[in-house]
């Protein structure tokens, strides 16, 4: 079979050794760019490869440039996403534009079936080779390769294994995150081999790298109790253990203390991990999945297909907004294609707002949202798009009007909420009381945070909860605001920032019983949980109707009788 691979070499090898021809093009080598106008398309990776392909696969992972021209590609189409959980905001539309799709975190499948894309769970893998070697004299009790600097959550968590263990933590910073300090597979495996514990704390609640990485050096792997995929891949206790923020220490001393259990559990975990989760394993499952569809391609539909890949280009502007020089004509071709075909015209005109409101001609931005919501007429966040953009015009009332009838549309999704954007709506000019209750209604409609740990830059389309919540919060509504970011943050599992925006509602209003309450509780869950219990303690004395909810919480019963 004749594969094209399009920005990873994860797979080469492993293709190659079952016998497959595999050109590998990567938008980061000048020869791979279009020569004209330095665009990185699959007609012209087709043509430099020499050979019309049976497959391609993309790998989808971090700030790389979007391929151009899959949106008319004849070949069969795979994406394998990376970080899936992070970026689905965009992934959503562009996802759309294959035929098969693998994504790393399971939870993603769900999400994505929401949008109509089936998707198969593909979780990470290892290369074999990087792990080889025997066995080597262990010289500290626990390791970690990752960025620290930028994570609290990992920084609190090391700063208490540091009082009590020996630890010894690699990798880049941040500010070196892409470049060559990074540790090589074969760096990183030689680290964990020196340790008896290797020690996992993931950003976003799944089965990360680490977890391969880890089990594949022979150490025992110690990662967080997960429902998002470990349980069908590994037994805890068995290949693997599991720590809570609560447990963590005690399965530490347990596991250092017994030599026996722990190079067991080691063995067993090394053992399966090279059995079924090395990159051949990988390879070989994707080529069983997609048998089908070599000369069995569905029909492709350019204009609905132009339409998505103009929309998820859009978003990864917003995202990674250095790209928007790039993308900006291509986004206003692909919009063109999907206008002229007249498919779904109101998102087109949406999008096309959308993008000229940010960084183009704003009037042209206004006349087509205002065209767009002619197709439009029940959708609450085109008509808040058109709110920010006639303020930002300086059209007062028609702005009202707009945001009169977003309340009226936001009994769909609560009348509470609608009743109380219609009260905001008295505080004329629009001011925080509106934002925030614009933030509830995407909050309620299941648009709660933008799908990254950093927030966006705040622009003028607003497009998530917490961003209406922090516009709120700049308007002077405080904590309220604050803690309805945190909520967001929380849902979805992103503690670093969640605890921030807890934290800061505290310093607001030091007599909030909710701010001190949900601090406490994400506290624990970042491992400083001597302030969590502090916190708690406060939000009880403040207000007594809190202190059934700890019952709710995982506590030890040391720090159930210090709370009383």
């Amino acid at each position: 079979m004749k594969i094209l691979l399009i920005h990873g070499a994860k797979f080469l090898r492993a293709l190659q050794a079952l016998g497959h021809d595999v050109y590998l093009a990567r938008p980061e080598s000048a020869h791979d760019l279009c020569d004209d106008d330095n665009d990185f398309t699959i007609h012209e990776v087709v043509h430099r490869a020499g050979f019309e392909p049976d497959l391609i696969l993309v790998e989808l992972f971090g700030a790389k440039p979007l391929i151009g021209g899959l949106e008319s590609c004849p070949f069969p189409l795979v994406a394998y996403c990376f970080d899936s959980c992070f970026n689905h905001f965009w992934l959503s539309h562009y996802l759309k534009l294959f035929d098969l799709v693998f994504v790393d975190f399971k939870d993603s499948l769900s999400r994505l079936a929401r949008d109509g894309i089936s998707a198969h769970w593909l979780p990470f893998s290892i290369d074999p080779e990087s792990f080889a070697g025997d066995p080597v004299r262990k010289e500290h009790d626990i390791g970690f390769v990752g960025v620290t600097e930028s994570r609290p959550r990992r920084r609190a968590l090391f700063e208490i294994l540091r009082r009590e263990f020996d630890v010894v933590v690699a990798g880049a910073s941040d500010h070196d995150a892409d470049s060559d300090l990074r540790l090589s597979f074969k760096q990183t495996a030689d680290l964990y081999r020196r340790c008896r514990i290797v020690i996992n704390e993931n950003l976003y609640d799944g089965v990360n790298f680490r977890v391969f990485e880890g089990m594949a050096s022979g150490s025992l792997l110690l990662t967080e109790a997960t429902d998002n995929g470990l349980g069908d891949l590994f037994e805890p206790g068995v290949h693997l253990a599991t720590y809570t923020s609560e447990s963590l220490l005690d399965q530490i001393v347990h596991y250092l203390s017994d030599e026996d259990a722990r190079e067991s559990i080691a063995a067993a975990g090394r053992d399966r991990v090279l059995e079924k989760h090395s990159n051949l394993a990988r390879a070989r499952q994707i080529l069983r999945t997609a048998e089908g569809l070599t000369g069995a391609l569905r029909s492709r539909d350019a204009a609905r297909r132009s339409l998505e890949s103009a929309t998820a280009r859009y978003l990864v502007c917003r995202r990674w907004p250095n790209y928007i020089d790039r993308e900006f004509s291509q986004i206003e071709s692909l919009l063109s294609i999907a206008l002229n075909s007249h498919i779904d015209n109101g998102r087109a005109l949406w999008t096309s707002g959308l993008l000229h409101g940010e960084w183009g001609d704003e009037k042209k931005a206004l006349a087509d949202l205002e065209e767009a919501s002619q197709s439009l007429p029940h959708e609450p966040l085109l008509a808040m798009h058109q709110v920010h953009l006639l303020q930002k015009l300086g059209y007062q009332e028609p702005a009202l009007e707009a945001a009169r009838r977003v309340a009226r549309l936001a009994v769909s999704a609560s009348v509470d909420i609608a009743h109380a954007m219609r009260e905001a709506l008295t505080d004329f000019p629009l001011g925080a009381r509106l934002w925030f209750q614009f933030g509830r209604l995407l909050e309620a409609r299941g648009q709660g945070v933008h799908d990254h740990a950093v927030p966006l830059k705040r622009s003028l389309f607003p497009r998530y909860a917490v961003e209406y919540y922090q516009r709120a919060y700049e308007g002077g509504f405080g904590s309220p605001a604050l803690i309805a970011m945190g909520r967001c943050y929380a849902r979805h599992k992103i503690l670093n920032v969640a605890y921030d925006a807890f934290m800061r509602a505290v310093e607001e209003e030091p007599a909030n019983a909710e701010a001190l309450f949900l601090a406490g509780v994400m506290s624990l869950k970042m491992f400083r949980r001597q302030e969590g219990l502090n916190l708690l303690r406060e939000a009880v004395a403040v207000d007594a109707a809190f202190r059934p909810r700890l019952a709710s919480l995982a506590l030890r019963p040391d720090e159930r009788a210090l709370l009383g």
